[in-house]
């Protein structure tokens, strides 16, 4: 009987980050040996400013956002900021995979209805 309680927990983790939404942002270089940086960010809940890691450094060529949630109200849109603390230029996109042109150096983001 000991198999049971790890199944449902196993099966309240499937479920908890299958319902939330995500964003991936990959990362753009034309430097010889420097590998892409890619930086994946998911969530539930949403309106909240968010700082990229630090570590994350190259701008950004490509956005993969589904806004799909179970259980929850949908987001609709990803706003990406070129400052800390959602500032500086604003960029808007929905649902959807997207060629950021020129690649631009996000830093925050904020998911929002």
């Amino acid at each position: 009987m000991k198999l049971l309680p790890t199944l449902v927990t196993a099966l309240a983790f499937t479920t908890s980050t299958a319902s939330a939404w995500s964003v991936k942002f990959t990362g753009f270089t034309l430097k010889e040996g420097e590998e892409t940086q890619r930086l994946k960010a998911r969530g539930r809940g949403y309106g909240e400013c968010v700082n990229l890691k630090d570590s994350y450094t190259q701008k950004t060529s490509f956005l993969v956002i589904n806004t799909e949630t179970r259980f929850h109200k949908d987001p609709k849109k990803l706003k990406v900021y070129t400052k800390r603390g959602c500032k500086g230029k604003k960029y808007t996109y929905e649902e959807g995979f997207y060629g950021v042109h020129p690649p631009t150096r996000f830093v925050s983001y904020r998911v929002t209805d």
